[in-house]
């Protein structure tokens, strides 16, 4: 890995180079539009139209488009946001397949009606604001291959919620939730013999990735945590590390804590490798997590199964609080993200930490601007 991570280039000006090459995703450069307006006493009917001079394809999944029950908006009552109780899916991102994709040419649009009750309580009824924002994933037109990302913000829809018809919708999950096995053991029956051990064996690993990066945060290079959050203050750097490490004592317990494992669910579908419920600290482990990726990889940035557990892990809110959401995934993307978006991006957190656990590539990384200060080599980057 450490290999294959260092590209040698050319003599270049320090003011050009790393860390600051991906551009930071601005929130007020968005192409797209988003609209909502209620159409029901809980629906919500988003309007996404490309205000652009090109056609881009825009990622369903994890965003305002998406039918499953993920954050697709929040609520707020009385200036507050409140709990989000539907679920997080961790999606392949290398293969998607085009009904992901909306297509839309300048001007075009796509639509999608969700019922905000699926996902947030609103059994009290009484007034309540509705704000969707975040990022689309995007992909050239001719392609599903992610090449670029847009932020979004919608309006603010008010809605008056009736609380007595709310409370009839069934929340995300709710029945997957009422059969669940209430039993304390960490791995429910749905688990086979191989997959427990792989999980066992995956629990360590994902223990030693975080520790890797609890110890990046506190004391590693500061140029490759701006990289990946931003920002380089203590105000930063502790909650990151304080994530990580709860992250780490939830998993070296094994089958003591907080959250359990499931190996089946009925939303295992498509290109689902995993499912978070923070609501009641539950991971559902898809069948494709196993087939599709490696325990670890020894490639930069690779997915592999440790991260994809650990990038899970970020999501609980019973671990750590708040938990995280998806609004990028990959190297490319995630280092675009705002700081704002980055420290609550789980997929920031499992390639930090993934990278951070490669002692060689860290070293380098932290003696890299002092090595190109003093012009003592030809200018390598370590591409983290």
């Amino acid at each position: 890995m450490f290999a294959t991570a260092i590209a040698a280039v050319l003599l270049a000006a320090a003011t050009s180079a790393f860390p600051h090459a991906a551009r930071e995703a601005s929130k007020d450069d968005a192409n797209v539009s988003v609209q909502l307006s209620a159409v029901g006493n809980t629906m919500v009917k988003a309007v996404v139209t490309n205000r652009g001079d090109e056609a881009i394809s825009v990622l369903r999944l994890n965003s305002v488009l998406d039918s499953f029950p993920c954050r697709r908006a929040d609520v707020y009552k009385e200036g507050k946001k409140m709990e989000f109780e539907g679920l997080l899916a961790h999606h392949d991102m290398q293969n998607l397949p085009d009904d992901v994709f909306a297509t839309l040419k300048p001007g075009d649009f796509a639509e999608n009606t969700f019922d905000i009750a699926e996902t947030v309580d609103l059994s009290a009824g009484g007034p309540v604001t509705v704000l969707s924002e975040g990022v689309f994933l995007l992909a050239r037109s001719d392609s599903t291959r992610i090449s670029g990302m847009v932020q979004y913000r919608s309006n603010e829809l008010k809605i008056d919620v009736d609380g007595v018809l709310a409370a009839k919708v069934e929340s995300a999950g709710g029945l997957r939730r009422r059969n669940l096995d209430k039993r304390t053991s960490f791995y429910l029956d749905t688990c086979t013999p191989a997959a427990m051990k792989n999980l066992t064996a995956l629990l360590k690993s994902t223990t030693n990735y975080a520790d890797a990066g609890a110890r990046a945060a506190t004391n590693g290079s500061l140029a490759t945590f701006e990289t990946f959050f931003k920002k380089t203050d203590l105000r930063t750097r502790r909650p990151v590390a304080s994530r990580f490490r709860a992250i780490s004592n939830e998993t070296s317990i094994i089958d003591g804590g907080i959250v359990r494992l499931t190996c089946s669910d009925d939303y295992c579908k498509g290109t689902i490798n995993a499912i978070a419920d923070s609501w009641i600290s539950f991971i559902t482990i898809c069948p494709r997590f196993f087939s599709a990726y490696p325990p670890t990889s020894p490639e930069c940035h690779a997915t592999d199964q440790t991260s994809i557990l650990l990038h899970e892990m970020t999501h609980m809110r019973h671990v750590y609080s708040p938990g995280t959401n998806d609004f990028a995934y990959g190297y490319d993307n995630v280092t675009k993200l705002p700081a704002d978006q980055a420290i609550n991006n789980a997929d920031t957190f499992a390639i930090y930490a993934a990278a951070s656990s490669v002692p060689g590539l860290i070293y380098f990384h932290r003696f890299l601007p002092w090595m190109l200060n003093r012009k003592v080599i030809e200018y390598t980057v370590i591409v983290l």
